[in-house]
């Protein structure tokens, strides 16, 4: 997901939690576990993994 916002971006998904996998190119470790709910750096762009 990107978001071309000038402010950081809560990024939710309602019915499932997922992986994060990067933000701005820069890998997160998936073994932190799942996610409902991210912030999205301004102009940033995050990576996911979901079922």
């Amino acid at each position: 997901m990107r978001s071309d916002s000038d402010e950081t971006h809560s990024f939710h998904i309602h019915t499932d939690d997922f992986q994060l996998m990067s933000i701005d190119g820069k890998p997160h470790d998936p073994s932190h576990g799942w996610y409902d709910t991210i912030d999205v750096p301004v102009r940033g762009k995050a990576v996911i993994r979901i079922h």
